[in-house]
């Protein structure tokens, strides 16, 4: 086994329309439409977009994560363009409370996470599909490291830039993505 991804595992790359997809989930779930949006926009990871607290979490410029990040390790990611911002204020419509999260504040989280995996199955968002919830994930890398760079990655078929702008757009995804090690990218980036 190798940890170098030498495929690109983004809903792009598997010919989803995201925005097409998101909106059939949010037709059968409103909220959980919302979460995978906020995967997508952000990088956020699952758990993270089911307990985000979005009014607590907006620091204006970049959202600060800090509840349901794994291994508690907090971290930032830029809030950057219009559509990031309107999205993250349409989240906080789905907060009871200014400190709730975007699940449903009747239910327990084991409750939310069962509820998410079941809308993401009766849409076809399944591993047996050939799509996850975890390739906005990737996407997210993928974009980002292109943005920072201005070249496609590696899996996408691009050419490091460098060794040195490489590693450094590398440390940036890692940090945006909840990681401390460059060498993690190479899940989603390849090398």
């Amino acid at each position: 086994r190798s940890s170098v991804n030498t495929q690109d595992k983004s809903w792009t790359a598997q010919g989803i329309d995201i925005e097409a997809k998101i909106a059939e989930v949010a037709a059968k779930d409103a909220r959980v439409g919302l979460q995978l949006a906020l995967q997508a926009a952000f990088g956020l990871r699952a758990l993270e977009a089911m307990r985000l607290r979005p009014h607590v979490a907006d620091k204006g410029s970049y959202l600060a994560l800090t509840v349901g990040t794994k291994g508690g390790r907090d971290r930032v990611v830029p809030v950057d363009t219009p559509a990031k911002r309107a999205l993250l204020d349409g989240a906080k419509t789905f907060a009871a409370s200014k400190v709730a999260s975007t699940s449903d504040p009747a239910g327990t989280l084991a409750q939310a996470k069962n509820h998410y995996f079941h809308v993401l199955r009766a849409c076809g968002v399944t591993r047996a599909d050939g799509i996850t919830g975890h390739g906005l994930r990737h996407g997210y890398a993928n974009d980002r490291y292109g943005q920072i760079v201005g070249a496609a990655s590696p899996v996408r078929g691009g050419q490091a830039p460098g060794r040195d702008a490489d590693k450094a757009a590398r440390l940036e995804v890692a940090e945006e993505l909840g990681h401390s090690r460059e060498s993690v990218t190479t899940h989603y980036l390849g090398r």
